[in-house]
């Protein structure tokens, strides 16, 4: 997904409507408010069922890290030294990634192939030193972060096990609606900053397991390196999510997002005795929907029913009812949902979980909908490298045919204004763009914004 507006309009959006506050005096650090910490705890919860019910278990491991073990990997897979916190002179850093961590705990609890696999997530932060003013996705100083590892025997159960990570963020992307494009990143295509990558999958062997010296005893007393599979997703999710359907400065969330599901909206009337009876009514309703399994909050303050309407909207709150004296005396609600133009007046006996599940029903078709025209409208086509510096003015994303090679893809990044997502590969040959010769695979170039 590309960010098609400045972070700033973000910002205020989410400030606005009370899901996080960025005005902590320390640069990169987010507070999440109430509201945003509901969208936050529905989505976590999806994703601990989701993972618990594939055998993987909730762990929470320590912030600190010992230099020791990050010079493991400074040294032989990628360089933190300028992405790191350093403690007590250099001795302890906040860790600026999850391996450290978790695996010099790997090597002390893996010892024979009966302890194998071992399948372990955890949300928690991670701590890398900011880069610039646009915090909400690049550079956060604290990014509350879910990891997946899984330690498996051999090679095949390894790549299973990478099987099911990829099934697993697209389990996540498509709870969440987030339009994606799941791509091959080679080691030699450099991570993008044009796109927001939102989930990574990654076979990583025998490298950490290696160099952690993580290993067990088979049946034949022969001693083996595990294999190992990460999967990993950022808080980015969550602000994907808002942000692809946000518009005219409010939220546009999902029925099982949403922190509530409805909201009642109370009228106001002079008469004190009049106003009693139907915010008894209103909170008779409020009760019942809540009783039902349907999230819902009773606004019976004393603004006007059109700010009343206008919060809900800013808010994403994804169904209104309207509580007045023709509701009451008719034993009835008015029901409205802006997104599929709906407004209703359903009877007191109408109010059953099964009417409301069908408009949740009609709000996930209409945001699949949508997810669909955000990838068509983003994405387009080529076969001529003639066309694709007259079509990377006009969409986000390019797709053509290109070898599976440094050689091609460098090329490509030196020649166009763009950087390389990735590779995705079909069952049918074509040529490719550069060179001409048959690949099975298709690139996919992102414009720079």
């Amino acid at each position: 997904m590309a960010v098609q507006k400045n972070l700033e309009y973000y910002k205020k959006l989410f400030h606005k409507t009370k899901v996080i506050d960025e005005t902590y005096p320390v640069g990169g650090s987010i507070v999440w408010l109430p509201y945003g910490v509901r969208i936050r705890e529905n989505i976590e919860k999806f994703v601990c069922n989701l993972l618990e019910a594939r055998n993987y278990k909730k762990y929470i491991f320590p912030n600190l890290v010992n230099f020791k073990a990050l010079e493991k990997i400074n040294k032989n897979i990628k360089n933190f030294e300028r992405k790191i916190f350093w403690l007590n002179n250099k001795r302890y850093c906040l860790k600026p990634t999850g391996e450290p961590v978790i695996y010099q705990m790997f090597a002390r609890w893996i010892k024979h192939e009966s302890d194998l696999p071992l399948k372990v997530f955890q949300i928690g932060n991670l701590f890398r030193p900011r880069k610039g003013s646009e915090s909400l996705y690049h550079g956060n100083e604290s990014n509350f972060f879910t990891e997946l590892h899984c330690a498996d025997k051999n090679y095949e159960a390894c790549q299973e096990s990478f099987r099911e990570g990829v099934e697993i963020s697209k389990l996540v992307l498509d709870f969440l609606k987030i339009p994606y494009i799941m791509v091959i990143r080679p080691p030699w295509v450099l991570p993008v900053q044009r796109t927001i990558q939102v989930s990574a999958v990654y076979l990583q062997g025998q490298l950490f397991s290696r160099l952690f010296n993580i290993s067990f005893s088979e049946r034949d007393r022969n001693r083996d390196f595990t294999y190992h599979t990460t999967l990993g997703f950022s808080e980015r999710i969550i602000y994907t999510n808002l942000m692809v359907y946000s518009k005219n400065q409010q939220l546009n969330l999902l029925p099982h997002v949403a922190p509530y599901q409805a909201a009642v909206l109370c009228l106001n009337y002079s008469d004190s005795s009049i106003q009693d009876k139907v915010l008894r009514y209103a909170n008779n309703i409020n009760d019942l929907l809540n009783n039902l399994g349907i999230s819902s909050f009773l606004d019976s303050s004393e603004k006007s029913l059109g700010k009343k309407r206008y919060k809900c909207d800013s808010q994403g709150i994804p169904i209104k009812i309207e509580i007045g004296t023709k509701e009451m005396k008719s034993k009835s609600i008015l029901v409205k949902c802006g997104e599929l133009n709906i407004q209703e007046r359903i009877r007191l006996s109408q109010i059953k979980k099964e009417w409301f599940n069908s408009i949740f029903s009609k709000l996930n078709i209409y945001f699949e909908d949508r997810r669909k025209e955000i990838l068509d409208k983003e994405i387009a086509e080529v076969t001529r490298k003639e066309d694709i510096q007259k079509q990377n003015s006009r969409k986000t994303v390019l797709k053509f045919p290109l070898c599976f090679t440094q050689k091609c893809w460098k090329k490509i990044e030196e020649s166009y204004p763009g950087e390389i997502l990735g590779f995705k590969r079909s069952k049918d040959k074509s040529r490719c763009i550069l060179c001409n010769k048959d690949t099975s695979y298709s690139a996919f170039l992102a414009r720079r914004l």
